[in-house]
């Protein structure tokens, strides 16, 4: 017997639930990225988007920020194709946009013209609204690098060494070139300066010059082959070139720095040095980026790039962003706590002296040592009060100075922290003299 199977409904027809929300389980990740950026300020960084007045309706400048920012969140690297194609197809993206659906240019211009100068101070909101929630602790802060390849040629080098060495033959060559003008002009009287070094000015002023007294029209020189040029021509051209070489070499010089010997023509801020995939087999330096990055309670709470080789010479400058992001350095707080810790004990060690001296018998001496080592009992008395107060003093400016905000009192700060300095100097001293009064009164 065959059984007929006749579906009288349209299986693609609509059906409940009407809301995206419904098709997410509660701990998907997308609702936690929403309620979490819900808590932040997202319109502070969307200023600077141009108003219409004409035209369809644009798209929610705060959806499109957090769609941008959970692509990247899942991806690691979300390319804007992939933006928004998951826009039309997936259902965490289009939780996030509401059901529309921006193309990949959209993504692009709002990613390069209203996010570019701005995610950096996205990403330190980011950490605040996750470092107050979760109770981050700062004072330690673990670090790792590693250097990561730019995206440029890998043949695109500049060596700043060779550079120099270069400039400095061209200023030879400028010398020799000078030199033979001279030789030349002596019946006009007048003389070209030698120097050991050149800058592109004074090379221009010289073409100047030699245009005058020469009475050179540039449109009546000749070039190709089967033409003489003339020694003025020749001259001209000459330290022309020189002049564009030494510009160039100069601009080189410039963009490398102090702090590094090589760059990238593709891309200037990339140094070239050797990192961990060596895929050429060649130990090849390749253009590169070394990317350090602190880690607080599982928790990044700092990221830095810089164009350095060496890790040593990356840890200050990701010293001072911290501070610059959180208003102090890692572990400042603990330094003054310890320093606490050993002034207390300064204390307990003065107390327990002015102790063993209060309760000296003196019935076994004769009246005028008795009066001698009362006097000693005094003074010594007098500088371990003396020497207690500054104690107590120095404890209480460095409980105070753990609750300062040193980026609005670091002028305050600097001045407490002579001042202490300068008291412990004296604590010091009264110390030895404590010492050598104590030397005195107990055999």
């Amino acid at each position: 017997m065959k059984t007929l199977h006749n579906n009288y409904c349209n299986s693609k027809q609509g059906y409940l639930p009407l809301f995206l929300s419904d098709c997410l389980d509660l701990l998907d990740p997308v609702l936690t990225f929403d309620r979490l950026m819900g808590g932040i300020d997202l319109n502070k960084y969307l200023t600077d988007i141009p108003e219409y007045t004409t035209g369809r309706l644009r798209y929610n400048p705060v959806n499109m920020l957090k769609t941008v920012l959970f692509g990247f969140m899942t991806s690691g690297y979300c390319s804007l194709r992939e933006l928004e194609d998951n826009c039309k197809v997936n259902i965490r993206f289009m939780y996030l946009m509401d059901h529309q659906t921006p193309s990949y240019r959209t993504f692009g211009y709002f990613i390069n013209e209203i996010l570019q100068d701005k995610i950096e101070n996205i990403l330190n909101d980011i950490n605040h609204a996750i470092f107050n929630d979760e109770h981050v602790d700062l004072q330690h802060l673990y670090i790792d690098g590693s250097k990561f390849e730019a995206n440029a040629n890998k043949y695109t080098w500049v060596w700043k060494k060779a550079t120099e060495k270069f400039r400095y033959k061209l200023y030879e060559k400028i010398t020799a070139e000078i030199e033979e003008i001279n030789a030349e002009i002596a019946w006009s009287g007048v003389q070209i300066t030698t120097n050991p070094e050149y800058v592109p000015d004074y090379l221009n002023e010289i073409v100047e010059q030699l245009v005058l007294l020469w009475e050179l029209d540039t449109s009546t020189f000749v070039y190709g082959s089967g033409k003489r040029k003339s020694k003025e021509q020749r001259h001209y051209e000459h330290l022309t070139t020189f002049c564009q070489k030494l510009q160039e070499y100069i601009q080189k010089i410039e963009i490398c720095g102090p702090n590094r010997n090589s760059y990238s023509k593709t891309d200037n801020s990339a140094t070239f040095m050797r990192i961990k995939t060596d895929y050429m087999g060649n130990d090849q330096l390749l253009p590169a980026y070394n990317v350090q990055i602190g880690v607080a309670d599982e928790y990044i709470a700092v990221v830095d790039v810089n164009h350095y080789r060496s890790d040593m010479d990356c840890f200050v400058p990701l010293m001072e962003h911290f501070k610059q992001t959180y208003g102090f350095y890692v572990a400042e707080k603990e330094m003054y706590k310890d320093i606490t810790v050993v002034v207390s004990i300064f204390i307990s060690m003065l107390l327990a002296i002015l102790s063993i001296i209060t309760t000296k018998d003196l019935s076994k001496y004769e009246p005028n040592q008795q009066q001698r080592i009362k006097a000693v009992i005094k003074e010594t008395s007098n500088a371990i009060v003396f020497c207690t107060a500054i104690s107590i003093f120095i404890i209480c400016v460095f409980l105070i100075m753990t609750a300062i905000d040193f980026d609005k009192y670091q002028y305050l700060a600097k001045g407490v922290a002579v001042v202490i300095y300068y008291l412990l100097l004296v604590l010091l001293l009264n110390i030895l003299l404590i010492v050598k009064r104590m030397g005195k009164l107990l055999p």
